[in-house]
């Protein structure tokens, strides 16, 4: 088991997953090069401005964006579940994605977001 849980079910599901070969964990990136989906779940840090107004730091949310767009293969599905505020998908994500799919010579919009 790849994660500690005390979810039975969840062990069970990610051992039938395993044994089939379509589940993975990994810190290698280049193991997206082989995925179909991916479902993005990265934290979000919420500091507060000087007026006291939340303020999301969406640094290591692009990032982890822009590493999908460098090594997911076109047609593939990139699932954002992290909590973002409104226009995050189109403003960060989006771009972020783009950004790698350019440096790899690969028209924008070759992998789908939801």
């Amino acid at each position: 088991m790849p994660i500690a849980t005390v979810d039975d079910r969840l062990a069970e599901a990610v051992a039938t997953g395993r044994a089939l070969q379509n589940l993975a964990a990994t810190t290698n990136p280049s193991a997206f090069s082989i995925a179909d989906v991916t479902v993005v779940n990265a934290g979000i840090d919420v500091t507060r401005d000087p007026t006291g107004k939340p303020v999301a730091d969406l640094e290591r949310f692009g990032q982890a964006i822009r590493t999908l767009g460098d090594h997911m293969p076109e047609r593939s599905l990139v699932v954002i579940a992290s909590t973002v505020p409104p226009g995050t998908t189109e403003l960060v994500a989006a771009p972020a994605l783009d950004e790698g799919l350019k440096a790899r010579s690969i028209p924008a919009g070759s992998i789908s977001l939801a």
